[in-house]
């Protein structure tokens, strides 16, 4: 995952999600709606007017720094409970870790962007809906995630198990849960793009409407 965001950074927040918000703004919100392709990478739609994210589980940053890159002066948070991983995304500036579990984490911070990279499927199931409510919570505007796509829920042999990884629609759910949250764009990773190979990840943008 962190080997796909580091291929893709310019693509996580390059020109053309600043003509997307453009044109989110422009036209009524009934034509608010475009479709992805595999060539497009989601944080491409997380430039314009973005100043604030919050990441549930960043590993060492790569994400985070990714997004500075493209967006001097962004000012993040990220909850990590890897105490080394955490350690080390510490060193980024402009990024406030808080080293807890998610489930753990208390604030009434809220964010321009919030968002997830391969972590919702390494959650067990019964958690999501907490998990759905803090990236609700704490985002202001926009909701992405980056994860495994199945239309309905199953899961996934990991390392000879078969609880410790699931696909499902979590975006699906997600807005099932909070009708005021309308889908904004949506993609697909491959790990045999030639230019920017990544695992074969859904995501989808989401923003409060």
């Amino acid at each position: 995952m962190c080997y796909g965001i580091q291929h893709t950074a310019r693509r996580f927040l390059g020109r053309r999600f600043r003509r997307r918000i453009h044109q989110a703004q422009s036209f009524p919100r009934t034509a608010r709606r475009t479709h992805g392709t595999s060539r497009t990478h989601p944080a491409e739609y997380t430039g314009g007017g973005i100043r604030s994210a919050l990441e549930l589980g960043p590993n060492i940053g790569l994400n985070l720094i990714a997004l500075q890159r493209l967006v001097p002066g962004l000012k993040a948070t990220a909850v990590e409970i890897n105490a080394k991983a955490a350690e080390e995304c510490a060193k980024i500036p402009d990024v406030t870790v808080v080293q807890d579990a998610f489930l753990n984490y208390k604030s009434e911070e809220t964010f321009d962007l919030t968002f997830t990279f391969g972590v919702l499927i390494i959650q067990h199931p019964d958690t999501l809906p907490q998990m759905y409510d803090l990236l609700y919570k704490h985002s202001n505007r926009y909701i992405l995630m980056s994860e495994y796509y199945n239309p309905t829920p199953t899961h996934v042999n990991y390392r000879g198990t078969q609880d410790k990884m699931f696909k499902r629609d979590f975006a699906g759910e997600f807005m099932d849960r909070f009708p005021d949250v309308q889908l904004v764009d949506y993609g697909f990773f491959y790990h045999r793009d030639s230019i920017f190979p990544a695992d074969d990840f859904n995501w989808f943008l989401m923003e409060k409407r």
